[in-house]
């Protein structure tokens, strides 16, 4: 890679250089195959997310997508760009075919374990990051283990799959551990019962006197005063309950005592005041997350049985279906946890004057 250009970036630069100006490009032919947009969010118009994706995190998933590959094409811009001109000419370097490479890209890269690019890969890394031409036309199967390999000895990348294939079955690759809204931001497309699909809640420690010694309790367990957690449709993290728990100690005191506990003893819980205040909260923050969203889950499956919809409307219907019944599992959740403190009438607190 270039320097202080990153492998991805090159590659990006590399795609636009071999589709818009060397024109005998060895690489023609795969380059032609290319779908000329990819069917990502990025790549959807302003009315169609404000329509398809109201109230779905990749909103501002797609928004800060875009900021992200604008950045770096007006970094280029005013750097490569410009000390070699020749080597990057205005006319084929533009901002649309810069997102063209960097989409297709997104939705086509695999990491290669073991494989060297000729770059310095850092010790930890996965592997290089490649386009495999071909390689890159297998689907994604979430249920699946198969896996690619760089197999020095042939000089060849090989796909180790995990099943028997017979003659003319469709052969799959899992793109990773995604969830819907990761899907729908890189690939344009979402799965029905996807059983990685989790929903990022956002939550914030809110603003008090103790504000700043919370923080610094959070970060000793790698979280920030306002932190995603992921709800998955069958479960909530213990840790998002610590969270909350230690969000609503009032005093310097019940801080010093619980502060760290609640964190590092997962399940702990203070008493049933704390307890009410943390749950409550953490119902509100359900509920008034799921009323972003036009319509119930109900309605997503009559629409997507009606088969009026086009393709990106069923997808975002169902990337919709999958965060609703996650939300509202999880109001039902807390509701649940609540009802029997409900029944009792949260005491006041005792103020230390």
């Amino acid at each position: 890679a270039m320097e202080g250009v990153s492998d991805f970036t090159a590659l990006a630069l590399f795609l636009v250089y071999e589709k818009f100006v060397n024109s005998n490009s060895f690489w023609k032919p795969y380059l032609d195959m290319l779908p000329e947009t990819v069917p990502c969010t990025v790549n959807w118009s302003g009315d169609e997310i404000r329509e398809l994706l109201r109230g779905s995190p990749v909103t501002p998933m797609t928004q800060l997508r875009s900021q992200d590959i604008q950045s770096e094409f007006n970094i280029l811009e005013e750097t490569l760009f410009k000390a070699y001109p020749k080597l990057f000419p205005a006319s084929a370097f533009t901002l649309e075919n810069f997102v063209w490479a960097f989409t297709i890209l997104l939705s086509r890269f695999t990491i290669i374990p073991g494989l060297n690019t000729g770059t310095a890969l850092p010790a930890n890394a996965p592997g290089a990051v490649v386009l495999l031409p071909f390689g890159d036309m297998v689907n994604h199967n979430p249920n699946c283990e198969a896996a690619w390999n760089y197999d020095p000895k042939e000089g060849e990348v090989q796909l180790i799959v995990d099943r028997p294939y017979n003659k003319g079955d469709e052969v799959f690759f899992s793109y990773g551990a995604l969830n819907n809204a990761s899907l729908m931001l890189s690939y344009g497309f979402a799965i029905r019962d996807n059983r990685h699909d989790y929903f990022e809640l956002q939550v914030a420690v809110g603003f008090d006197s103790l504000v700043r010694q919370k923080a610094f309790i959070l970060e000793q367990y790698g979280l920030k005063s306002v932190q995603g957690f992921p709800l998955y449709r069958d479960r909530m993290p213990d840790q998002l309950f610590a969270f909350q728990r230690l969000a609503k100690i009032k005093t310097e005191e019940e801080l010093e005592k619980w502060g760290d506990k609640v964190m590092r003893k997962l399940g702990t819980t203070i008493d049933v005041n704390n307890e009410y205040e943390a749950l409550q909260s953490l119902f509100e923050t359900t509920n008034l997350t799921l009323k972003e969203y036009r319509g119930t889950a109900e309605d997503e499956m009559s629409m997507l049985t009606s088969g009026r919809l086009n393709y990106r409307q069923q997808m975002a219907s169902i990337l919709r279906l999958g965060e609703k019944l996650i939300l509202g599992n999880a109001v039902n959740a807390v509701r649940t946890k609540l009802a029997p403190i409900r029944g009792l009438d949260p005491v006041p607190r005792v103020r230390d004057e």
